[in-house]
């Protein structure tokens, strides 16, 4: 089920959201098992228990962590089962019969936490084999880095749920993640990375003073993120003054190709993305780069592209920024370094102080829609193109179903004003064919007709 299609009370998305997921993950358990089933209750099992049904479950993940996992098996978690410290799974799954780690049973969905950062480097997951699945879980207040600038290798080696090198094709979906300072590592290629909720980690950074906490870290090519809901990823103070951020790209001793973020809202995050390049162990170059359809309304900028890309498309996002933290070292909304980025079909909702293009390089865009929500003018800070519309009311309807919802009014100038994309995009941010007239809307709704 897309999260996405949810319709929550605006003011009561978290209390709402939570429940809606966490009902949602236990239902999950119904799933048919291809291979064996393992069980494990934190409350009645007992590691004496075979742990092969429901009703003779083990108690622990170090028992859990003996499973001789097949392609095809699932390991099972007890809802309301809580967990401390960490599992690594090594076993691999295949295509068509991955591994999956789940949940069983009623109640809330199973819980994992690990603080400690001798215990698998703080992460309460590890996946270090390929084709495996976590799907359904609960994570909260997992390890951070240690303090003083860790090394990178230090930051890249948290998260709550972390994927290996050389761990492809693995799968994190309808997971919830609480008062982590890193959501997910994800250093596998052909990682699917969506459906997740990622909130309530501004209390603490990642590793001080430099690194705010960040919602997903991808660190190898061939990654998707998308239709996730990420919030409040951010640090006041520090060496920045703030930081943090929903997404990054990092770890430049791999290659940076095939990145597609999709569909994804975020909100309150210090940025959406940022891509490392001169603050990184090694300078990678980045190729084939997507994002679209995102809904972001968070703080500093949209895209920070450090790092020469090439083939990278920004294409139908609708980003605001319209808030800002004191001492945000980049309060724009695009920072492109470097050339080969294409910025097109976007809505792009600015205060005054927030500059949309800042940078070393021109920028290539075309199609979108500027204007600000607080009557001022908005500060380009480039030349615009013929085919972009300037200060103009985008027109966002006035019947939200929920926060993220910035459908478009029948009146909108967004409306068939967007470059046709021969099929790149199939559906906007809600689900809806593209285009539904003759061209395609800006911005990541398109307007449906009643």
């Amino acid at each position: 089920m897309n999260l996405n299609f949810i319709r929550i009370p605006q003011m009561k998305i978290d209390t709402c959201l939570i429940r809606f997921l966490l009902a949602l993950f236990c239902f999950s358990s119904a799933m048919v098992v291809s291979g064996k089933g393992y069980y494990v209750n934190s409350q009645k099992g007992q590691d004496t228990n075979p742990g092969t049904t429901a009703v003779t479950p083990w108690k622990t993940l170090n028992k859990a962590q003996t499973a001789s996992l097949q392609a095809g098996d699932t390991l099972f978690f007890a809802c309301g089962s809580s967990f401390a410290g960490g599992i690594e799974i090594t076993a691999s799954g295949s295509s068509a019969h991955p591994v999956v780690l789940t949940s069983y049973g009623i109640g809330h969905a199973p819980k994992f936490s690990n603080t400690e950062r001798s215990i698998l480097n703080g992460n309460a997951i590890r996946l270090s084999g390929s084709y495996l699945v976590v799907d359904g879980l609960y994570f909260f207040d997992c390890a951070a880095a240690a303090g003083n600038d860790s090394t990178y290798t230090d930051v890249w080696d948290v998260g709550a749920v972390r994927i290996m090198l050389g761990a492809n094709h693995c799968t994190i979906k309808n997971c919830e993640f609480s008062n982590c300072p890193k959501g997910i590592q994800s250093t596998g290629e052909y990682a699917l990375i969506t459906k997740n909720y990622l909130h309530s980690a501004n209390t603490r950074p990642l590793s001080a003073p430099g690194w705010g906490p960040i919602g997903i870290h991808m660190g190898n090519s061939h990654q998707e993120v998308s239709y996730n809901i990420i919030r409040d990823y951010y640090f006041i103070g520090g060496e920045f003054g703030a930081d943090g951020g929903a997404l990054e790209l990092d770890d430049g001793r791999n290659p940076k190709k095939d990145i597609y973020i999709h569909h994804n809202y975020t909100s309150s995050n210090m940025g959406f993305l940022e891509v490392s390049w001169f603050a990184d162990i090694a300078k990678t170059e980045t190729y084939d780069l997507r994002v679209a359809y995102n809904v972001s309304d968070d703080y500093q900028d949209f895209v920070m592209l450090w790092a020469p890309t090439h083939e990278t498309y920004i294409e139908n996002n609708t980003v605001f920024r319209r808030k800002q933290i004191k001492n945000a070292i980049v309060p724009a909304v695009f920072l492109c370094d470097y050339g080969g980025v294409t910025i097109r079909n976007n809505i792009i909702a600015v205060d005054s102080v927030t500059q949309v293009y800042t940078g070393k390089t021109d920028h290539f865009h075309t199609n979108n829609l500027y204007w600000s929500p607080d009557g001022s003018l908005p500060n380009i800070g480039a030349t615009l193109h013929p085919t972009e519309k300037y200060n103009i009311d985008s027109l966002f309807s006035k019947k939200r179903k929920k926060e993220s919802d910035y459908s478009l009014k029948r009146k909108s100038p967004a409306i068939d004003a967007g470059i046709n994309l021969n099929g790149k995009y199939t559906v906007d941010f809600l689900g809806h064919p593209v285009p539904a007239g003759k061209r395609t809307d800006i911005g990541a709704f398109e307007f449906k007709k009643r």
